[in-house]
């Protein structure tokens, strides 16, 4: 088993590594939230998704735009006055 060491050296070296899907190595999902979680044997309180449909999505090549694109869409996302609304530019 490795160690988060041995993953970062690995990293290092490899990184970004192999595409994620056609044309892209790193992308971002948006999916609508659901109830939090209230297992006592999870505990970690994180909403579950209600269903697994993205409702939006980007890809990228590169590290520096994927940083970008994931601010850009949690800054479109969040002006959402409703999780059913679409979102707004």
């Amino acid at each position: 088993m490795g160690s988060e060491k041995t993953e970062s050296e690995w990293m290092a070296v490899n990184a970004p590594g192999e595409d994620v899907g056609f044309g892209r190595k790193f992308e971002t999902m948006v999916f609508l939230a659901g109830k939090p979680c209230d297992d006592p044997k999870c505990g970690c309180g994180m909403p579950k998704p209600d269903d697994w449909e993205n409702k939006d999505f980007a890809g990228y090549m590169t590290a520096g735009e994927a940083q970008a694109g994931h601010l850009a869409m949690c800054k479109k996302w969040s002006k959402e006055r409703s999780v059913h609304a679409k979102p707004t530019d």
